[in-house]
């Protein structure tokens, strides 16, 4: 790789460093109540939109608002850090998200087996974090105002997995790990059914699944106890989701 071109992979790496960072200080609206209203959710009323959104790929995160780290960080610490984690990340990054992708078959065929028909919804036709907000959520309210996803699309309920958490959480603070411990594969993020009349959760449910290797992590280059404890946390986040909901 070129010096211009190492110089613009830093920045575009600081960049999004800051910007999770930036995120990470925003005010935030009250957290969903896990809930399920039980035949609420599988009665027939026509067909319920299925939206699943992932990354493109697994990614290292060096924050997170539960584990701590970034707080405090100037330019040159986050440099230093993104070099020092530079393999592990490209690493991480080659991890396939095939098995987790497949979540929205199964999801599918859960809805299906109950007597709905699905229709599988793409970025064009519903894309999150272009939502309005909602000018009133209250943890039963959903935060994005979906109601006039009602109209467009003709349908009543709205299925969502979003999942933008993926790959291996490594939290640091300055210019090391976090004393929370060594990097961790997980999935995190939230599912939840919409109705789209009142733009209330029918169903709720926070997924957040971590796996560590303990101490035997570190082994590049293909770290395969922090791979396999990936695959692990794919598989039991999937699990416990697709369970949540079946449940009525």
């Amino acid at each position: 790789m070129t010096q211009r071109g190492t110089g613009f992979r830093w920045l575009a790496a600081l960049g999004a460093f800051g910007t999770v960072m930036a995120l990470a200080g925003c005010a935030t609206v009250p957290p969903p109540v896990e809930q399920h209203r039980g035949q609420a959710v599988f009665e027939r009323l026509g067909t319920v939109g299925l939206r699943v959104e992932l990354p493109d790929a697994p990614g290292l995160t060096l924050f997170d608002g539960e584990r701590g780290g970034g707080g405090g960080m100037g330019l040159l610490q986050q440099g230093i850090v993104l070099a020092m984690t530079s393999r592990l990340a490209d690493h991480v990054k080659s991890l396939s998200l095939g098995e987790l992708r497949a979540i929205e078959d199964e999801l599918a065929g859960l809805l299906e087996r109950k007597g709905l028909p699905v229709r599988r919804l793409s970025a064009a036709e519903v894309t999150l974090d272009k939502l309005p907000r909602h000018p009133a959520p209250d943890g039963q309210v959903a935060a994005r105002d979906f109601r006039p996803l009602k109209a467009q699309l003709g349908l009543q309920r709205l299925l969502v997995v979003s999942l933008p958490q993926v790959g291996v959480n490594y939290p640091f603070g300055g210019f090391v790990p976090m004393a929370t411990g060594d990097p961790m594969a997980w999935v995190a993020g939230e599912a939840y059914m919409v109705d789209l009349q009142s733009n209330q959760y029918l169903w709720y449910r926070k997924v957040r699944v971590l796996r560590g290797a303990g101490k035997d992590w570190d082994q590049p280059p293909s770290w395969p106890a922090l791979s396999t404890r990936w695959f692990e946390v794919v598989e039991i986040a999937k699990d416990q989701t697709l369970e949540h909901l079946a449940r009525d």
